[in-house]
């Protein structure tokens, strides 16, 4: 049997998912007849280091400790696979040292070559494999003809649109929370930069202090950012055979916070923690049998 271990390195974080051997069993069809694609797989173990402003030495601990843990915990027999997405390239060259020390390996590195996936883009293979790896899982979420928008929500904000027959059509990047408040501070004389938790209660729209105002801003422009891009996505599709609003879907680490506020009106909105980690999944488990769309 295989476990699969699939990571994704992002500019903040590394984020981590065990697939556990018996999710691909489920993946595959017990008869001859035709069936729907089959569910999206999710990790059964996850963990989020964070890489920014810390020594290599302190986060590749922490992410040798969370693969010891999962060896130590599989079933005898069990082979780890690992695949890894990254949108960093020096973290990726010391993960990879690094696991190779522990005695992992060697890594699948993703690209986009690597997905089953039809695109209407320029350039398909300068777009961040995040972004790739989200919409390859949204197609297993959305149904047949619908369409499907992906707003991933890290150190930058992603809004991407699938269509009714699943291309990716592109969408919008803007700067994270965290990411807008580095900017204020990095490109005023005077203004601090604050801590962005997406665990906070919003703040109230008019600040009383230079602090309150900057939250604010950032909190509540990020909200309406999204909603207007979410409504400029779905507009659209207006010219196509679309007759059901797009099924709008949430990850990244600012997601629970979107998802209070952000009001999508006769949208279905769905939250996925692991959506990248189930694309890699998606992508690492049928590579060998993947149509190269792109």
């Amino acid at each position: 049997m295989l476990d699969l271990l699939a990571i994704d390195v992002g500019n903040s974080r590394v984020k981590l998912g065990l697939f556990r051997a018996a999710a691909a069993c489920e993946d595959k069809p017990q008869t001859m007849l035709p069936i729907a694609p089959p569910p999206l797989a999710v990790p059964d173990e996850v963990a989020s280091v964070v890489h920014r402003d810390r020594s290599v030495r302190e986060w590749l601990a922490e992410v040798r400790a969370f693969v010891d843990k999962v060896q130590c915990e599989s079933v005898e027999g069990t082979t780890l696979a690992c695949s890894v997405a990254s949108v960093h390239p020096s973290v990726l060259g010391d993960l990879q040292l690094g696991l190779k020390r522990s005695g992992i390996g060697p890594l699948e590195v993703l690209t986009q070559k690597s997905l089953s996936l039809q695109a209407n883009i320029n350039e398909p293979e300068k777009v961040g494999i995040d972004r790739l790896l989200a919409v390859v899982a949204a197609n297993r979420l959305r149904r047949a003809h619908e369409a499907a928008i992906v707003v991933d929500a890290g150190s930058a904000i992603t809004v991407d649109l699938l269509d009714t027959e699943g291309v990716f059509q592109g969408g919008a990047i803007l700067p994270g929370m965290q990411l807008a408040s580095q900017a204020l501070q990095q490109g005023t004389a005077a203004l601090p930069q604050i801590a962005i938790d997406s665990k906070q209660e919003a703040p109230a729209a008019i600040g009383r202090t230079t602090q309150e105002a900057i939250g604010s801003g950032i909190y509540w422009g990020t909200i309406g950012a999204v909603r207007e891009l979410t409504n400029q996505l779905s507009r659209t599709l207006a010219a196509s055979p679309q007759t059901t609003p797009p099924l709008v879907i949430l990850t990244g680490g600012d997601a629970p916070l979107l998802a209070k506020h952000l009001e999508i009106e006769k949208r279905q909105l769905r939250s996925e923690p692991a959506l990248v980690l189930s694309g890699i999944w998606t992508a690492s488990s049928k590579a060998s049998s993947k149509a190269r769309s792109l």
